[in-house]
């Protein structure tokens, strides 16, 4: 073989390994590429996955406080609207005055809070009350009277010295029943 024969024997071996190594190059290349789509696909389902996570999450957080929100103020409206039952109840007690019924409830009420207390008393009443409060006297000696405005109906009777303090008013009587009527009255209201 000549020299010109064994230059063109390199040659051509340096063309195919140059075909071999290009070609070898692609596949590589396109391994790569496939593999970088892949990951990428994946890298983005798994952003996509967790902004829909996050995204629910959000939203369930605002709806909560949505409901947080709306229930609170429905609790306190409700509350403001049992309030003002209890209000009107009080503010109506200055007509139970009126009524046939209240001279004995007076006594009823002056006798219940005189009977738990011993010694000089003092029942204290709304001014309008002491003819009944007179006459009262008659049947339990042992008390005096005391005119007071703030006392709508009924009485408060204490110790002359005020150490011991029995409260039969019509007011405390229906903020005592308020306590224990308040669930009754928020069911009748908001059924």
């Amino acid at each position: 073989m000549a020299l010109k024969d064994m230059l063109l024997a390199l040659e051509e071996e340096g063309r195919l390994q140059e075909s071999e190594i290009e070609e070898s190059a692609r596949k590589q290349a396109a391994e790569i590429l496939k593999a970088a789509k892949a990951n990428a696909e994946q890298v983005r389902e798994v952003f996509a996955e967790k902004t829909q996570k996050e995204t629910e999450n959000q939203t369930a957080k605002i709806i909560a406080e949505a409901k947080l929100t709306v229930d609170k103020t429905v609790g306190k409206t409700k509350e403001e609207q049992i309030e003002t039952v209890f209000a009107k109840a009080v503010a109506g007690i200055g007509d139970q005055r009126k009524s046939p019924e209240y001279p004995a409830v007076f006594k009823a009420l002056a006798r219940e809070a005189l009977g738990q207390t011993e010694g000089d008393m003092v029942l204290k009443g709304n001014p309008a009350d002491r003819k009944l409060a007179e006459a009262l006297m008659e049947e339990i000696p042992g008390f005096r009277f005391e005119p007071v405005d703030s006392i709508t109906g009924g009485a408060i009777v204490t110790s002359s010295e005020d150490r011991v303090t029995i409260n039969n008013s019509l007011e405390s009587r229906v903020e005592l029943a308020g306590r224990y009527l308040r669930s009754d009255v928020a069911r009748i209201l908001f059924q």
